[in-house]
């Protein structure tokens, strides 16, 4: 009964989270700070970003710093689903080795694990729609977060080939916004 409890909280605080996302009619441009998007993704994601009391989710300075002016509504979904999928495929990795990094470096946001790596062949296809190596997958999400991304002139691809990859698992680089 206790297990089924915490469940229903659980996902009584998710839909909470996620609402004002959902809400078209509130869809008005705001400062989002670095720090603030990683205080939502620990919020969001809860202990699944702890192992013990350490925090597996790692962010450096300059993405804390940073401020996007945009849409809560495009830029948090981005976030959650890339967290997500790191979540699942660090699974695959020894508890005291899962990590995820988030960083900004020049006019790109870096956010990668050290889980299980995406396949050469598979980094332009985790893009297309219906397109999942999870079991359970439904392909829906990286579709989404692209296109959205694309919507507010940023732009999101995956490799295996960057100049700031420091971990073994996925990679994902968002494009930021060019400064006018």
């Amino acid at each position: 009964m206790e297990t089924l409890r915490h469940a229903i909280e659980h996902l009584e605080n998710n839909h909470r989270l996620l609402t004002p996302l959902y809400r078209s009619n509130r869809r008005v441009k705001r400062e989002i700070t670095g720090e603030t998007l990683v205080k939502y993704l620990h919020e969001f994601f809860g202990d699944q970003l702890l192992i013990g009391n350490t925090s597996i989710l790692e962010v450096n300075e300059e993405f804390l710093q940073y401020t996007f002016y945009t849409f809560p509504s495009v830029l948090q979904p981005v976030f959650i689903n890339i967290i997500n999928n790191a979540l699942y495929w660090l699974n695959s990795t020894v508890p005291n080795e899962r990590k995820i990094l988030i960083g900004k470096y020049d006019n790109e946001i870096i956010i990668e694990n050290s889980g299980k790596p995406i396949d050469d062949f598979d980094l332009e296809n985790v893009f297309k729609l219906f397109f999942s190596r999870r079991p359970a997958g439904r392909g829906i999400g990286l579709n989404l977060a692209k296109t959205n991304l694309n919507t507010i002139g940023m732009d999101i691809y995956a490799t295996n080939k960057h100049k700031y990859k420091q971990l073994c698992g996925g990679c994902f680089v968002i494009k930021l916004e060019e400064k006018r």
